[in-house]
């Protein structure tokens, strides 16, 4: 029993050694606890762009088509393609602008049918669209720019230079707009370089003025030419108000006040009773006056009478 015993105590005694040595051999450090895994933060979406109006004034360009991009929001990318998709170039247009974008150039063909088309992105999101065909006609090849005009702006009242009037000048054959030319303080302008030999129409705007509209320069030859007449402006004559004429007091008819106005707008009738009237007072003042005049003389009398019946009788 005894030996059982010491035995039992062996064997604790060699399992207690072994878990100590455990224990230093791991440098009686403390068990590390498991990692926590952090939450990983969701990004804030980016709101999608809402569809809005960037377009506008598409029109055909000799060779290629064009559009009037106006962004008024953020910056923004204009895909532009013509004749297929694949035919395209992508202009950045940035916030505040306003500007004509193209699409790469073509053969022109008369007759030619033409798909293009123009998109507009914000980030990546498309928020306008503008597609169409047309049929080409193609314009005869323009000539070399070798003419100038000049000529005077006047005002039509006073036949006075006008300064700082804007001439725009417009090809009928050609379709092409030139920058705006100015008249100068002699109200002369001339064409901001060489223009072609063709006939133009004439858009001539001036503070103050009338636009002048529909003015056609016929058969603009090479060289310089000068309009010989002055081009007169009509001034915009601000209208007057005209105030109401002022309406005489009404009254009814038969009404004391009628009388009167009568009378105002009348003078015979207003003579005749004011006659009347003066001779009205006269009469009355007489009357009055002959009347004061018999009663101080019946006083008088009244008098006169009690004094002669005081005085004593005389003897016979």
């Amino acid at each position: 029993m005894a030996a059982t015993l010491m035995c039992g105590l062996i064997v604790v005694g060699l399992l207690l050694s072994m878990t100590a040595a455990g224990v230093l051999a791991a440098g009686g450090s403390t068990p590390t606890p498991h990692n926590v895994t952090t939450p990983t933060p969701v990004p804030t979406p980016v709101p999608t762009p809402a569809p809005r109006t960037v377009f506008s004034d598409p029109r055909w360009d000799t060779d290629h088509v064009s559009i009037m991009v106006t962004n008024t929001g953020a910056p923004i990318s204009v895909e532009a393609y013509i004749d297929t998709p694949s035919n395209k170039n992508i202009v950045p247009v940035d916030t505040g602008v306003s500007k004509r974008v193209s699409t790469l150039s073509i053969t022109p063909e008369n007759g030619r049918i033409v798909n293009y088309g123009f998109k507009a992105y914000e980030n990546g999101t498309l928020i306008q669209s503008f597609e169409n065909s047309l049929v080409i006609s193609a314009s005869p090849t323009p000539p070399p720019e070798t003419a100038t005009i000049s000529g005077t702006v006047v005002d039509s009242a006073t036949n006075l230079p006008i300064n700082g009037a804007e001439v725009i000048l417009t090809s009928e054959t050609y379709d092409k707009q030139y920058p705006s030319a100015f008249t100068d303080t002699s109200g002369t302008f001339v064409t901001v370089g060489k223009i072609y030999p063709d006939s133009y129409m004439v858009t001539i705007k001036a503070s103050g003025y009338q636009t002048l509209t529909g003015m056609r320069i016929p058969n603009v030859v090479s060289g310089a030419q000068k309009i010989t007449n002055p081009i007169k402006l009509d001034p915009i004559t601000v209208a007057t108000p005209t105030s109401a004429p002022t309406a005489a007091p009404s009254s009814t008819p038969g009404s004391p006040m009628d009388a009167w106005l009568n009378l105002l707008y009348s003078p015979q009738a207003c003579c005749g009773t004011l006659a009347v009237g003066l001779g009205a007072i006269v009469s009355v003042t007489a009357i009055y006056e002959w009347t004061m005049r018999q009663r101080e003389r019946r006083k008088k009398e009244a008098a006169e009478g009690k004094k002669e019946s005081k005085d004593p009788k005389e003897p016979k």
